[in-house]
């Protein structure tokens, strides 16, 4: 599957489940989404899983589920919508770092999936941190069998 397909299914996932059980800030999400000079494939599949979410609540089929279908079911502990939440927010802030930063800023601090969406984004970028930083000690570091003392009076 090419990584724009990847982006554009994780955006489904995350509109049709948050569009369930936060439909509110699904709502926000949208508008920041759609106030932007230009939609990414996370943001047209996020947008499109909120449509069917919302076609099936209006529609109901007595058709097998969807698999994001199931997993809003399982989504009946703060635990799990935490942890639904983290992971959605951790791949947000990796492939749009922009709506990352727009969803943080929205007034929903009550909700459990939205403070897992805060700590995945801060997770991501902790971990961006952690890399730059390992990248530039490594680039420091002397090189190995150098005596860095040497030439130095004693």
């Amino acid at each position: 599957m090419a990584d724009q397909e990847k982006q554009f299914q994780t955006g489904f996932n995350h509109g049709y489940i948050l569009s369930a059980h936060e439909p509110e800030l699904a709502k926000a999400i949208l508008k920041a989404t759609h106030d932007s000079k230009t939609m990414s494939e996370y943001s047209h599949g996020f947008s499109a899983g909120h449509d069917i979410r919302v076609l099936e609540h209006i529609i109901p089929e007595k058709t097998e589920m969807t698999k994001p279908a199931k997993e809003m079911e399982s989504l009946n502990t703060p635990e799990k919508k935490f942890t639904k939440g983290f992971n959605a927010g951790y791949l947000i802030a990796k492939h749009e770092p922009e709506l990352a930063a727009k969803i943080v800023k929205l007034p929903n601090e009550k909700s459990h999936y939205f403070k897992g969406i805060v700590s995945g984004k801060q997770e991501y970028e902790m971990e961006k941190m952690r890399s730059r930083l390992k990248s530039v000690t490594k680039d420091n570091a002397p090189a190995k069998g150098k005596n860095i003392n040497k030439g130095r009076g004693k």
